[in-house]
């Protein structure tokens, strides 16, 4: 059975494009007078996007932001790696100091890379929490994790998330191809990690060498924006990826901008922001006329 990955759509509604000069800044309709924008977007860069949904695409002309995830990419340069002490230093230390906010984010960003399998699954329920703004459990989910690797509970292996191994098949030749078709391609981060679960020094490896191996390949057309994984939210993770990226799909925290999350039940209204960003996520069970609403939101929005 294959696995497809439906988009997230992203409706940047209201007024458009910001042509700045030194000292000089206005802002202006959307082209042709439009109402606003609908963004077709799709995570992971999986297979069967490629063969199953790209080809529907070309067929109706409409073209899609894939964000990919490039360190499983054949030729890549950069992969994914654990920036930091010694990793049998970190698990020493977990014996005898527990998790906190001083130390979480070390030991969730070695816990991938421990050379084991299990401790990976850790990371990312950490990295939830801590997304869910759930922080206390997440410390006692990262103790848990070292207390079983101490007492040598996990077999030796590489492990990798679902979303890495559902990307695999996908060379830079195949999307240099997309990419001549007119579909944008941009950065999903090196490994698909729980950002809000790692340290700076590790959210801007993932961020800053995504963006290399998307600079080498495809050129600086393509390294304007990015998708923190999970469409994470998180504010300490934003502003890293906001450092690297003029524009993150997931979250854009712009005084300007009036932003609706994927997982927020709000609609469009009244607001005194130039912008709205209007995000809602589309899965396998979205039936089409919901799909169909969103976009006749954006159309029948008026904003000045």
């Amino acid at each position: 059975m294959k696995k497809l990955f439906l988009p997230f759509i992203g409706i940047l509604l209201s007024v458009t494009f910001v042509k700045a000069q030194p000292g000089n800044t206005s802002i202006t309709r959307w082209q042709y007078d439009r109402n606003g924008a609908v963004s077709i977007t799709w995570d992971d860069g999986s297979i069967n996007q490629f063969k199953v949904a790209l080809p529907i695409l070309n067929k109706l002309k409409l073209k899609s932001t894939f964000f990919i995830i490039t360190g499983q990419i054949p030729g890549s340069q950069y992969h994914g790696k654990f920036i930091g002490r010694p990793i049998k230093d970190i698990i020493k230390e977990t014996a005898t100091i527990a998790t906190n906010k001083d130390n979480f984010y070390e030991r969730a960003s070695a816990a991938g890379y421990l050379g084991l399998i299990g401790p990976l699954d850790y990371h990312y329920k950490a990295g939830s929490l801590i997304d869910a703004g759930k922080t206390e459990e997440a410390y006692k989910v990262i103790d848990e994790c070292y207390s079983k690797v101490r007492k040598g509970e996990f077999k030796p292996g590489i492990q990798h998330n679902d979303e890495y191994k559902d990307a695999h098949g996908t060379t830079w030749a195949d999307i240099k191809k997309y990419a001549a078709e007119g579909h944008e391609f941009a950065s999903h981060m090196i490994t698909h990690p729980r950002l809000a679960a790692l340290d700076e020094v590790n959210i801007m490896y993932e961020a800053e060498k995504s963006r290399l191996d998307v600079l080498h390949n495809l050129g600086t057309r393509y390294t304007f924006s990015a998708e923190g994984p999970f469409g994470t939210e998180n504010a300490r993770a934003v502003s890293y990826l906001s450092k690297v990226y003029p524009a993150l799909r997931n979250r854009m925290p712009e005084p300007w901008l009036k932003e609706i999350s994927r997982s927020d039940k709000e609609t469009p209204g009244n607001t005194t922001k130039e912008y709205v960003q209007y995000q809602r996520g589309a899965t396998t069970k979205t039936p089409l006329p919901m799909m169909k609403a969103w976009v006749d939101t954006t159309l029948n929005r008026k904003d000045t």
